[in-house]
């Protein structure tokens, strides 16, 4: 076993852990435990697939000396994402409105989808060569979410989730175009 495929367990028990609780939240809108909300399933939609992509992502990291510093750096970000989609859940007894209930836990929430994009842009710098173009993109949403984490209004909320869903849906395409082209 290589210290990539090492890291990788933690960081796959780590993802594992987030992806089972935004599929347990699922199950009980499913099956009508709460009032199901807009908002709250497109943040759930767009928190999966933010975990899926990172997981994606990780094959660029491989080297061969890691550094206790670079392990930290690999590994957080799977934390931050595990601790975002338990603000996702739905409390026990919870039977309300559960777009209210997020924007209620915005700031928590935000803070930590910031310090996020904060980690993802210095992950570009030590294990790849950053791209300009990407902190542009991230900047941006960084401001997105900024203005989110204070914002209470539902309807800038709705659209903010629409946009990122939207951005991640490029980047994906984008992402998979180069890998196709780096594997051709």
């Amino acid at each position: 076993m290589n210290s990539f495929e090492f890291i990788m367990i933690l960081k796959s028990i780590i993802i594992g852990l987030g992806i089972a609780v935004l599929l347990q939240t699922i199950s009980k809108m499913l099956r009508g435990i709460v009032r199901k909300g807009i908002l709250h399933i497109f943040w759930i939609i767009a928190t999966i697939n933010q975990i899926i992509q990172h997981f994606w992502a990780s094959w660029r990291t491989i080297h061969p000396d890691w550094t206790y510093l670079e392990y930290l750096l690999a590994i957080f970000p799977a934390i931050i994402l595990y601790l975002v989609s338990t603000l996702l859940t739905i409390p026990k007894n919870h039977n309300e409105n559960l777009d209210a209930h997020f924007i209620e836990q915005r700031v928590p929430f935000f803070s930590l989808m910031m310090t996020l994009i904060v980690l993802f842009t210095i992950d570009d710098y030590v294990f790849v060569q950053g791209d300009f173009s990407r902190n542009i993109i991230r900047g941006s949403v960084f401001a997105m979410f900024s203005f989110l984490a204070y914002s209470n209004n539902r309807n800038f909320h709705i659209a903010g989730v629409v946009i990122l869903i939207i951005l991640q849906t490029i980047w994906i395409g984008n992402w998979s175009f180069f890998l196709s082209s780096t594997v051709a």
